[in-house]
């Protein structure tokens, strides 16, 4: 709890530092207060406030969520004012850091109104940020369809919280599992059709097919500093939702949801990887590739839940979005043009900066899941338990990776085999030590993967409200 007062404290803070001259200010005020949220984090200086026990409260899943998402943050804002001085970094501040306030508030939910005031705060800032870029007519396009698009999201939690309210007459989680626990072969189509909105609705937010129809769009109109904190730390909100509500508070559901997962699944790994073969715009492929893992994800999801732990998922969450944020940070250093991001960008990369061609290609090798990368364990553990639950959905996550090498090696080979183009590439050394120790620690994750899991375990919750209601 401690840890969301200091992040809103600061991103007030921020918001009345924006108004100075120096942009420089505002950055290290929003740091500052990232780093002593990290260190109340690491120290265990968290603890649960009784009034409001009913609405919020931290498990240990929610301690990771949080220095992930804080970690990820502070390497975002380290990374800012590299390649663009006339974008509005102080207003980008604040309102990445309302967001965050906004994903912690999900880390800890035990109430569904306290979700859906999370998912509001996290977002609000994400529309306005999304058409941050006013000179550009694609970031306004993508702040519109986002809006749109999110505010239909909103209206279907919110009618799904409507009907399970009118089903159980709480929305307290621990009155609904307990609810379940009575009625469990008497349960009212009311509560089963909002539990299945509820599904829509955070599926919705967390792009997978048939409702990823805005994050090609949103993600490519967007600046890509923006872009990188949507497919991350919003990333890691949404799952955290999901770990919440399917693999606790509505587990006795499960024969619906995971139905409804399985669609999801089936659909996302066919279509989005087909269509990113097609791709020439590299936030557009990075785009059609996050909607292939988010649905690794709920693979991951629907393993940890039959494991009755959470391991699966959180290893191939925590791959995943280091590896994502470091590729967008390192795309924003072409500085020529912000609104460039064809794939001529990477020709001749070699040859400009051997450092991150060298490190670039690293992490795209292991977005696509090859040996000895944090990514292709991460898959392997998601594979390897989905087989003996859906053997379909195990076939199809085989083709899907062995697709997903195709349009992940053009990258590759634009890097080393094309001649340099005549758009700058800005060398930041802070993001050159940042991208040095972030693929380290993905080597870690991937070398040692038995050790990862045990540091994994500290912060593993199984949410059993079935047994304790």
């Amino acid at each position: 709890m401690q840890t969301l007062i200091v992040l809103f404290i600061t991103a007030v803070f921020t918001m009345f530092t924006s108004f100075s001259k120096s942009n420089k200010t505002t950055k290290y005020v929003a740091i500052f207060g990232l780093l002593l949220g990290l260190l109340i984090n690491v120290f265990g200086l968290n603890f649960n406030i009784l009034q409001f026990a009913n609405f919020y409260e931290m498990q240990k899943t929610s301690l990771l969520m949080s220095n992930v998402s804080i970690i990820i943050t502070i390497l975002i804002f380290l990374n800012s004012q590299s390649f663009d001085k006339n974008y509005a970094w102080n207003e980008f501040y604040a309102l990445a850091l309302f967001s965050l306030c906004g994903a912690h508030i999900l880390f800890g939910f035990t109430h569904l109104l306290t979700m859906f005031l999370g998912v509001e705060i996290l977002s609000i800032p994400l529309y306005v940020l999304a058409a941050s870029n006013k000179e550009n007519k694609f970031s306004l396009e993508a702040g519109l369809k986002y809006f749109i698009l999110g505010s239909f999201s909103s209206a279907i939690m919110l009618f799904a919280l409507a009907l399970i309210y009118g089903a159980i007459g709480s929305l307290s989680v621990y009155d609904i599992v307990q609810n379940q626990l009575m009625f469990q072969t008497q349960t009212q189509p009311f509560f089963l059709i909002g539990v299945t909105l509820i599904v829509i609705a955070v599926l919705f937010k967390f792009a997978v097919v048939p409702f990823h129809f805005w994050t090609p769009d949103v993600y490519t109109g967007s600046p890509t500093i923006v872009t990188s904190f949507m497919a991350t730390v919003v990333k890691i909100a949404i799952a955290n939702v999901l770990i919440f509500l399917f693999i606790g508070y509505f587990a006795i559901q499960n024969a619906l949801w995971i139905k409804l997962f399985t669609v999801a699944i089936i659909l996302s790994l066919v279509i989005s990887n087909v269509i990113a073969l097609y791709q020439k715009n590299i936030k557009r492929l990075m785009a059609y590739s996050s909607i292939s893992h988010s649905a690794f994800l709920l693979m991951a999801l629907i393993v940890s839940y039959y494991a009755q732990n959470q391991l699966v998922v959180l290893y191939y969450l925590v791959s995943y979005v280091l590896v994502s944020v470091l590729i967008f940070m390192i795309i924003s250093q072409f500085s020529a043009d912000t609104n460039k991001s064809s794939l001529v960008i990477f020709d001749g990369m070699y040859k400009k900066s051997p450092f991150f061609a060298i490190s670039l290609t690293i992490l795209v090798l292991s977005l696509a899941g090859i040996p000895f990368t944090a990514g292709f364990m991460a898959k392997f553990q998601v594979l390897y338990g989905i087989y003996s639950i859906n053997k379909l959905l195990f076939v199809l996550g085989l083709l899907a990776s062995a697709i997903s090498i195709v349009y992940y090696l053009k990258i590759i080979n634009r890097i080393y085999f094309y001649q340099p183009s005549n758009i700058e590439f800005t060398n930041n050394w802070i993001l050159k030590i940042v991208t040095f120790l972030v693929i380290l620690y993905t080597f870690i994750l991937a070398v040692f993967p038995t050790e990862s899991i045990l540091w994994l375990e500290n912060y593993i919750q199984v949410i059993k409200l079935s047994q304790n209601a």
